[in-house]
């Protein structure tokens, strides 16, 4: 978008030049985009949009581009005299011809009945028109007076203009929503007496004579309070409800009036703008003095819109900050600042040195030709300059500083505690003495500014960092290692803190503590700062990116508040060469420009852009939003755009867009005004969209957008329920012939599983049973021939009840665990007396374990309690141990039998030699039991064998853990 900036001043002829101070103005014309210089009317919309008249058509404004209907859109003529908003939303407007039309979906639509009012009104000129709230339209014409049609085009004639030759007819009456319609452009003959008629609503026309020195084109308008006002020629009255008090008389004929946000007045002529801060200050000199004023209005962030007949359009985004414009021939670029007492002063690229002040200013000082100003310093009676052949300014005469001693200063002054004048240029340290010169010393290092600290030492900036100057030496001391390398620009302090500005790191803040660095990430407006200002607890940064106010709110802890200053606030400019406080002025030298502002003076726009959708494009093509409810699957690259409303930001909007499928979302953030999204999957979608001025104030309500994709035939629901039913009836024939062929088969497969494994369970018990007998016979024998007749009572006694144990539990298949323990027992018991009580015994059950229901393979743990007995503990020279741990874990019963024996690759090698033994096939035996009672119950019993191994990596025993899904009685 292209902004032309209004620079304009009044100059007079002499050695002072004064000026008044302005606002900035933003022009727009033909060349930013308007359809036309001759403008008309201005008004916003509820959702932000800016609509504009012209003599070439209607114009909309979204803040970064205009766009124009003409007779293209549906006009039957371009010249859109009025505008106006109903209360139905739709915007209306009169055309030249007089004729009506009306916005709805983005097309221009005739009023229905502008046959009957081109009718009514024959050649005359329409003036005026309004539509209230019953959808009755009202509209005047020149000679005819005001008419009314109703919705089903009845008309009738409110207020004739027929009456009284010689006599001039204007009126304004009171619509329904207490807006104003007039006869404002009707003036037949300004030197003639008119009548003035007026009513409250649909009250009755009363009249007041008005004299031929008043007469003319008459404006009317409310204030904030309700009051009217209006003007009628050059003179402007407040109305008493009984008749007219003349309040102002104009140089100009006023064309509109209007109170703004402040109830201050703003009035439109002829020849100019002009600004009453209240109506009993004198008529001021006009803004844009060379402009036919037609309308102004505010938009919803406050902001001034200017419509001119000659001139295209402005815009004043705040008045708080004024400024004078210079004649760059003359004043080119102020670029320093400095102040006294009374007056602010400012030097320039070119030479001159003017005092300045809210009233207007003056030059006082021209150097020579090609030279520059770049420092100026004001005390009481002098302003010392520095400048090639510097010197100071004293009772309006410059004296120049020995040239033997310095030809240029480069540096700033600077007043010590003292009361001495310091300028520390470049490498030298100068001390003004009155009128002279003093060099103190040398230095080492390009000073860029300089400074007094509380305790009397000279710090200076420099491109590489801040240094102590050691004023007896002049050496330099690092002042803060931290800042080394970093270009500083200026220097000043805040109480107890100093304050940095450096190019690259932003506003740096040193305090007894620490070091604070306050950048862009901060929300500083740049961090290239070059210049500061200090009053009270604000700290003035000015930069090549506008101006940062610095609020310190607490020393310690250090917290500060920001706010950023640039020309979408009134800034002429945002490349900021001086910035100063003067009393309760802040004084800013930009590049072409000295503005001013109160220093409490709030910038902040607390205005939440209103977001709106403005396009929705399916594949590309540009689609209304019906279409959006079902969307095919194959067109599912979507295009959305957006409009976030804000004049102020001057297209600075960020927005953020966040969009929702069922249980996703995708949240991210742009300055495009579009999105798009590519391959979408079929679903429903939610769109929402908020923005975020220059500011930081973001959308209270967001833009929401549905829409829907659909399916492909093959994904809907009623494809998948008719696959499945023919899938399902499929299946369902093929495994009712399938089955019934398989489940023969597998009944005698089944049958003879069964039968297999039983047979085979039944050989293995026993295969078993004769195996342990023999072992214990064996036992037996041995104590009779050692002729120990009671041991072989007792053992025999014991064994008997094994046997009965044995027997019974053989022909179960599966006993509870209580009964195998015990079996368990009546072993251990038998073979602890055989190995005359060599080892001990031990059972540990956890209490979760029920061993009275829990079921399990009949005499499974005896073989591992015979191979540990009698491969492990039976080969040991200590006393034995074996324990039998039971608990649950993961659905399973885990029984571990553990023995301290001496493992298994010793107990192998012992084997190996003793080839004679009988060799046991109790474990071998035990494992086919399981595979064959896996197969026959459809379980999985799994034995695991660990071999245990000491601290220094000896076996010292084995642990076999059975693991048994879980299987109660």
């Amino acid at each position: 978008m292209l902004r032309k900036v209004l620079y304009f001043v009044i100059f007079y002829w002499g050695t002072a030049t004064y000026a008044q101070p302005v606002p900035m103005f933003h022009h727009f014309s033909t060349v930013d985009g308007l359809p036309s210089s001759q403008t008309y009317q201005v008004l916003q919309d509820k959702k932000g949009y800016l609509w504009f008249s012209s003599d070439h058509g209607l114009t909309r404004y979204n803040g970064y581009e205009f766009k124009t209907y003409t007779s293209a859109d549906g006009l039957t003529d371009n010249t859109v005299f009025k505008i106006m908003e109903a209360f139905d939303g739709k915007l209306w407007m009169q055309t030249s011809s007089g004729r009506l039309f009306y916005m709805e979906n983005e097309r221009v639509l005739p009023y229905k009945y502008n046959d009957l009012i081109v009718k009514l009104s024959g050649t005359n000129i329409p003036l005026a028109f309004y539509v209230d709230s019953m959808e009755r339209v009202n509209f005047i014409c020149s000679w005819v007076g005001e008419y009314q049609i109703d919705k089903n085009g009845d008309a009738k004639l409110v207020l004739p203009f027929n009456t009284g030759a010689g006599y001039n007819k204007i009126h304004f009456h009171t619509t329904d929503s207490r807006r104003i319609i007039a006869s404002g452009n009707f003036v037949s003959d300004a030197k003639n007496s008119c009548w003035l008629y007026y009513s409250e609503q649909e009250a009755a026309f009363d009249s007041i004579y008005i004299p031929a020195e008043y007469s003319g084109h008459l404006c009317v308008t409310r204030d904030r309070n309700d009051k009217i006002y209006l003007s009628i020629s050059r003179h402007f009255f407040e109305w008493t409800g009984k008749g007219l008090k003349l309040l102002k008389k104009f140089p100009n004929i006023v064309s509109c009036i209007y109170f703004d946000e402040n109830n201050q007045l703003w009035v439109g002529t002829y020849s100019g703008l002009y600004h009453l801060t209240s109506l009993n200050d004198s008529v001021p000199s006009p803004y844009l003095p060379h402009d036919f004023i037609s309308c102004i209005n505010n938009d919803n962030e406050n902001g001034k819109w200017i419509t001119t007949v000659n001139n295209g359009m402005y815009y004043l985004a705040d008045k708080k900050i004024k400024s004078y414009f210079f004649n760059e021939s003359e004043l080119n670029e102020p670029l320093c600042l400095t102040k006294d007492e009374n007056m602010v002063y400012a030097g320039f690229w070119s030479g001159k040195l003017i005092k300045i002040n809210s009233a207007g200013y003056k030059i006082i000082y021209s150097a020579e030709p090609g030279n520059y100003l770049s420092r100026v310093f004001a005390t009481d009676e002098k302003i010392y300059i520095s400048k090639a052949n510097p010197g100071y300014f004293f009772k309006g005469k410059f004296y120049q500083f020995n040239p033997y001693i310095t030809r240029t200063f480069k540096g700033s002054y600077f007043k010590r505690k003292s009361g001495d004048i310091y300028n520390i240029s470049v490498k030298h340290i100068f001390k003004i003495n009155n009128t002279d010169v003093e060099v103190k010393g040398a230095i080492q290092e390009r000073t860029n500014c300089s400074f007094e600290t509380e305790n009397g030492e000279l710090l200076i900036g420099t491109f590489n960092g801040a240094f102590i100057i050691d004023e007896k030496k002049f050496s330099l001391i690092r002042y803060e290692p931290k800042l080394k390398d970093i270009r500083i620009d200026d220097l000043t302090s805040y109480k107890e803190l100093i304050c940095f500005a450096t190019r690259g790191k932003g506003l740096v803040l040193k305090s007894k503590q620490q070091l604070t660095f306050i950048t862009e990430e901060q929300g500083l407006s740049s961090n290239l700062i070059h210049k500061l200002a200090v009053y009270k607890n604000v700290i003035w940064c000015a930069s090549y990116n506008g101006i940062s106010k610095v609020t310190i709110l607490n020393d310690s802890p250090l917290k500060y508040d920001i706010e950023n200053i640039s020309v979408e606030d009134g800034l002429p400019g945002n490349e900021i060469n001086d910035i100063l406080v003067s009393r309760d002025t802040v004084w800013v030298a930009t590049k072409s420009s000295i503005s001013f502002f109160h220093k409490d003076a709030i910038f902040s726009n607390p205005v939440s852009p209103a977001v709106s959708f403005t396009f929705f494009k399916i594949n590309n093509k540009l689609s209304d939003r019906k279409s959006a409810q079902n969307i095919p699957y194959n067109t599912n690259n979507i295009s959305i755009g957006f409009d976030g409303i804000s004049y102020r930001s001057a297209g600075r909007i960020l927005y953020k867009y966040m969009l929702i499928n069922e249980k996703d979302s995708f949240v991210s953030t742009t300055t495009s005004r579009q999105v798009e999204f590519l391959s979408l999957k079929p679903g429903n979608y939610h769109l929402e969209v908020t923005a975020q001025n220059h500011a930081g104030t973001w959308s209270v309500k967001p833009a929401v957008m549905e829409f829907r994709i659909s399916a492909p035939f093959w994904q809907r629901w009623w494809f998948f329920a008719l696959v499945v039913i023919l899938v399902s009836a499929c299946i369902y024939i093929y495994l009712r012939i399938r089955i019934s062929r398989v489940r023969k088969e597998e009944e005698m497969k089944t049958d003879f599983n069964r039968q297999l494994a039983e047979l085979e369970m039944k050989a293995l018990r026993a295969q078993m049973n004769p195996h342990f007998i023999f072992n214990v016979m064996n036992s037996i024998q041995d104590y009779i021939l050692k002729n120990d007749s009671r041991s072989a009572q007792r053992y025999l006694s014991r064994f008997a009840k094994l046997v009965r144990s044995i027997l019974d539990n053989s022909m179960l298949g599966e006993i509870v665990l209580t009964q195998e323990l015990k079996a368990a027992e009546l072993y251990i018991e038998l073979e602890q007396q055989r190995f005359d009580e060599k080892f001990e015994f031990q059972i540990f059950i956890e209490e979760d374990v029920d061993s009275e229901s829990l079921l399990l393979p009949s005499m499974i743990i005896q073989p591992y309690l015979e191979n540990a007995i009698k491969h492990g503990i039976s080969h040991l020279n200590e006393q034995g141990k074996v324990m039998i741990k039971i608990k649950k874990e993961k659905g399973a019963l885990n029984i571990n039998i553990e023995d301290n024996g001496v493992g298994r690759k010793a107990a192998s090698a012992f084997n190996s030699k003793n080839v004679r033994d009988h060799v046991s096939y109790g474990s071998v035996i035990t494992e086919d039991r399981i595979k064959a009672y896996n197969i026959a119950n459809n379980t999985n019993i799994r034995t695991v064998v660990t071999d245990l191994i000491d601290s220094f990596g000896s076996a010292c025993g084995t642990q076999v853990t059975l693991i048994i899904p879980l299987k109660y009685r």
